[in-house]
């Protein structure tokens, strides 16, 4: 396409040129400084030439015309993008580093295309060549160059440009934006703490000397489930993946599940049994661990929807 331009551009110089010559033609004619055989033959050679470059200008501008219908579409779509990001960030769908590496990518995108469609409709449209002529890239790349020279100028004003340059790297700010991925840490958090909570307390038919039992003593799997996905679930909260993040959480409440109910059918904890359930009494602990590792699961089909 870039060659099409430059040879838009070389018709257009050409037709302008063999438009000076009928010029200077219809004066030299006027002064008498040539023959009127001189003349006619003459006009006809460059009315030629014009006839036949003005062709070539014609067929280039409908080669043309196309690819400036696509840049107004590609316009159109990339601020609708852009329209369609922030209203995701506003909802709080998307974290303010995405939106603003977004931003910038769109804006440098937007950027290039207006250059780009503002040289190939001054082609166009244009009945003379244009007096100024330069690649598309070309009017885009000066700024970047003249931003380079301005830091070492004021340092004070590098600082607040670091962090954001530093887009991979981790903000506390993240998860507080993000209602299921904070949802999800402390959910982590309380299935850590409820194996250390009491999980079975003596019945009455036991009597009340016996003092309560922790999960993790009550049943190791699930206490292991517990402590080891409580730790799993803390740390896939620092991971940016929204994707990652939901199926870790599902995987750490599935687990949790499979380990409780492993336990009951190993005799760690025989709810199945009847005389065991006459014996004892679910605590707080129990209860809590089952809760959390179900609000694990739906927490974690939320954090995925967020990619």
């Amino acid at each position: 396409m870039a060659g099409e331009t430059e040879q838009l551009y070389q018709a257009l110089v050409s037709r302008d040129k063999v438009r000076g010559y009928l010029s200077n033609l219809e004066g030299l004619r006027t002064d008498g400084s040539i023959t009127e055989e001189q003349y006619e033959l003459a006009k006809k050679e460059y009315s030629g030439q014009e006839s036949d470059v003005s062709s070539e200008i014609e067929s280039l501008k409908s080669q043309l015309q196309p690819r400036l219908d696509g840049i107004e579409q590609e316009l159109a779509d990339a601020r609708f993008q852009l329209g369609s990001f922030e209203t995701r960030l506003k909802v709080g769908e998307i974290t303010q580093a995405k939106y603003d590496a977004e931003r910038r990518k769109l804006g440098r995108q937007i950027e290039t295309l207006e250059t780009e469609r503002e040289e190939l409709a001054s082609l166009v449209e244009a009945d003379t060549a244009p007096s100024r002529h330069a690649p598309a890239p070309e009017p885009v790349r000066p700024p970047k160059t003249a931003v380079e020279p301005k830091p070492p100028r004021s340092r004070r004003e590098r600082t607040p440009s670091a962090p954001r340059a530093a887009g991979p790297r981790f903000s506390a700010r993240d998860i507080a934006q993000s209602k299921p991925r904070l949802a999800a840490l402390i959910c982590s958090v309380i299935l850590l703490v409820s194996v250390r909570m009491a999980w079975v307390g003596p019945s009455e038919m036991m009597g009340t000397g016996t003092p309560p039992t922790p999960g993790v003593v009550t049943s190791f799997l699930a206490g292991l489930a517990g402590f080891l996905g409580g730790l799993a679930g803390i740390a896939a909260a620092f991971l940016r993946s929204g994707r990652a993040r939901g199926i870790l959480h599902i995987c750490v409440g599935v687990l949790a599940f499979l380990a409780l109910g492993a336990g009951i059918l190993l005799g760690e904890l025989p709810l199945h049994n009847a005389y065991f359930r006459e014996l004892i009494v679910l605590r707080e602990g129990f209860f809590l661990y089952v809760a959390i590792a179900l609000a694990l699961f739906v927490v974690g089909i939320l954090e995925m929807r967020e990619d």
